[in-house]
């Protein structure tokens, strides 16, 4: 996610928020619009923080309050094709798109994976190349799939274009998934706190309609925090509705003992987008990124359970 100048929307009051907490001066009004005063308030955090002072809030910038996963790089002497060791009964899978390219399904089966979930739509545009393919080849290696649509802050009307668009993509790729579909739920741009929650919750209930399957909410802390917050209670019922559904979280730093943060009302999580336990003597967090069987960075994912368990995830 990337904030700039001119947008609008929740994810825009929580940067106003976490820019206030961090002396913001003069302080913020946290009304969700981009304008002049957050450009230079942006600018000057980043300049304060060692930040490539633009004003524009990218990936760096909202990890740095804390808005957004922190990247990881690779400390020296690093094995960049490990895969982190889960504790007993954990499962390691991967959630790839066509950043990924044609993957190697025998491989990342070799190197552990059991799991994967495949991009197949994004909103109401197309755009996955490879999804079939990728489908076929893990399949094909013994390795569980499922399929994800990413959730476009178009509003509530539109959402059933996006489902409509999502649940064609599953069935041109001829694929027959193993596992529950999956709501990339992380971009709300100029909607309210309440129709964001409101279009997430639609977005689930049409597409259990469609597949038979109740999806998996795939978000993160901050963001979905930030939403509740600025709903101010006006969306409760999409919210229970949502809350009610597994929880795919990524929170990426946090040590395997830690846990990723659960942003409430959810109390548990279900599938945690991991990104490295932090190295020792201060080094910076291993990402388990790039794996056999694909040529960059990749997303792994923990499972708490068997692969019975997965499977059942989100119902029949």
């Amino acid at each position: 996610m990337t904030l700039r100048q001119g947008d609008h929307g929740p994810a825009v009051a929580e940067l106003q928020q976490r820019l206030n907490a961090r002396g913001a001066a003069p302080a913020l009004v946290c009304d969700g619009s981009f304008g002049p005063r957050t450009f230079v308030a942006v600018v000057s955090y980043q300049g304060a923080h060692g930040l490539t002072a633009d004003g524009v809030a990218g990936p760096l910038t909202l990890a740095s309050l804390g808005l957004a996963p922190a990247p990881a790089t690779l400390p020296t002497g690093a094995d960049p094709h490990a895969i982190p060791t889960p504790p007993d009964g954990w499962l390691v899978g991967v959630d790839i798109s066509d950043n990924q390219g044609i993957v190697d399904g025998e491989a990342l089966a070799r190197a552990g994976v059991t799991f994967a979930w495949i991009k197949v739509s994004d909103g109401l545009h197309d755009g996955e190349r490879h999804a079939a393919e990728n489908a076929r080849r893990l399949q094909g290696a013994g390795v569980l799939v499922g399929f994800y649509g990413v959730l476009e802050p178009y509003g509530v009307a539109a959402v059933e274009g996006q489902v409509a668009n999502f649940a064609r993509r599953i069935r041109e790729t001829g694929v027959t998934p193993d596992l529950a579909p999956w709501c990339d739920f992380e971009l709300a741009a100029k909607q309210t706190g309440a129709a964001a929650l409101s279009s997430a919750a639609a977005w689930c209930d049409l597409v259990e309609a469609a597949t038979g399957r109740g999806p998996i909410v795939y978000t993160y802390p901050g963001f979905f925090s930030g939403l509740v917050r600025l709903a101010h209670g006006a969306a409760d019922a999409a919210l229970d509705k949502l809350t009610r559904r597994p929880l795919a979280i990524a929170h990426y730093g946090h040590t395997i003992g830690q846990g990723p943060t659960v942003p409430p009302p959810w109390s548990r999580w279900d599938l945690w987008q991991y990104s490295g336990d932090p190295a020792p003597a201060g080094q910076k967090a291993r990402p388990w990124s790039t794996l056999p069987g694909t040529t960059i960075p990749v997303d792994v994912d923990f499972f708490r359970g068997d692969l019975a368990a997965l499977r059942a995830l989100g119902g029949p």
